[in-house]
């Protein structure tokens, strides 16, 4: 036990007379700071002094300087009045006080890639590639690209791919360069690839609108020349999620990488709200911006701070909240400054519990009062203590590492 605080005991257990008492006290008001502490915050002058007040259905309303002059003359100690009632007062302030909750994220690359392929056209020579196929790869499977010269209602040949495109804008004679434009044209039209490059020679690169591996395109029998120049990368953050928490609900924030038209992950969220400037390549600390940005983009969420390293700081437009977590992005997600929720500290107990009326405050009280010679104060500070031993049970409770002692508390 901190020796000032086993000081104060001793002090108090004089002037009481009452040494369970004065012990139940100084243990509960030292209880309550080590709770305040840990959450975050400090017990210290600057947090105002507010006034002992009681709802209207009890028979006492102690201002602040009235209550100090009485427990001065009923402890018959100065210092050690001043002293119990100035904590009781900044422990009322302080959970009176609302604090926004900070949620601390430390994001990380998007290293996704998206496959690109190089082919090489041939000419067709009286035909030679009416019939003939070639396959590229999405993420669903395979797709199979065949030439129908001249557009003469060839038959399908049998490729074995998921699915097919016929190209019937190839006509006898092409020279490979022509060849190569028609294939390019026909490619990029399909939604799962991208325009890459054309030099017009026969040349050709196309890029596949997915990101992730693929198994290689290649060639069938149409006598093109097709490798990988360029191997996928699986996203690790495209259609990923985390959730954070506002007054109505639950809110995931969900990543579309180079805002492709990813679907929405099942991610179980009240609202969701999609982040579509994460691009592939990011570093960290892009990510990071991109992220902050989308957040407090939020009307929920206000400015926190973006360290630009990949470690940012989102705080809640209100106060206690669940704790923000990680869906599948990979961040390190944690409560940075617990959230506090304010409450009418005068009015709580009345409305919502009925621990004066337990043994062990009705016991407290009569004790204290009697050692006190004043009902009034007495039944104030116990009630007080009760109060604030509620609040922080009650809004705090798994949040701080401080164990508090319900030692009035039936």
């Amino acid at each position: 036990m901190a020796q000032h605080q086993q000081n104060y005991r001793k002090t108090l257990r004089s002037a009481l007379a009452n040494r369970k008492l004065a012990d139940t006290i100084i243990d509960t008001i030292y209880d309550l700071q080590v709770w305040v502490e840990d959450a975050g915050g400090t017990i210290a002058s600057k947090i105002s002094l507010s006034n002992i007040t009681r709802s209207s259905s009890t028979p006492y309303i102690l201002t602040n300087d009235k209550t100090k002059r009485a427990f001065r003359a009923a402890l018959g100690n100065r210092k050690m009045a001043d002293l119990i009632l100035n904590i009781l007062m900044e422990l009322d302030g302080y959970c009176s006080d609302e604090v926004e909750e900070v949620t601390k994220f430390i994001c990380i690359d998007e290293v996704s890639v998206k496959e690109i392929s190089s082919i090489v056209t041939v000419a067709d020579i009286a035909g030679s590639l009416d019939g003939k196929y070639f396959v590229m790869q999405e993420l669903a499977g395979s797709v199979a690209f065949w030439i129908d010269v001249d557009d003469s209602g060839t038959a399908e040949p049998a490729h074995g791919a998921d699915r097919s495109i016929e190209i019937t804008t190839i006509t006898t004679g092409m020279t490979a360069a022509q060849v190569g434009d028609e294939v390019y044209n026909a490619i990029i039209a399909d939604g799962s690839f991208e325009a890459g490059s054309n030099d017009n020679a026969g040349n050709l690169t196309i890029q596949n609108a997915e990101f992730g591996v693929m198994v290689d395109a290649a060639d069938g029998d149409a006598g093109f020349t097709i490798s990988e120049s360029t191997p996928g990368v699986d996203s690790v953050l495209d259609g990923k999620y985390f959730v954070m928490q506002d007054d109505a609900g639950s809110v995931a924030f969900w990543i579309d990488v180079d805002d492709s038209g990813t679907a929405e992950p099942a991610h179980g969220a009240d609202r969701s709200v999609e982040i579509t400037t994460i691009t592939a390549g990011m570093t960290a600390a892009q990510v990071g911006t991109a992220v902050y940005n989308a957040v407090i983009g939020d009307s929920e969420f206000a400015l926190g701070s973006d360290g630009l390293a990949g470690t940012i700081y989102i705080k809640n437009d209100s106060s206690a909240k669940i704790n923000a977590v990680d869906g599948d992005t990979g961040f390190a997600i944690s409560e940075y400054v617990v959230g506090i929720v304010g409450a009418d500290i005068s009015n709580i107990i009345d409305e919502q519990y009925t621990v004066q009326s337990s043994p062990t405050a009705a016991t407290a009280k009569k004790i204290l009062a009697a050692s006190l010679c004043h009902r009034q104060l007495a039944d104030a500070i116990v009630d007080m203590i009760l109060e604030l031993q509620v609040q922080f049970r009650d809004n705090t409770l798994g949040t701080c590492s401080g164990t508090l002692v319900y030692s009035l508390i039936a």
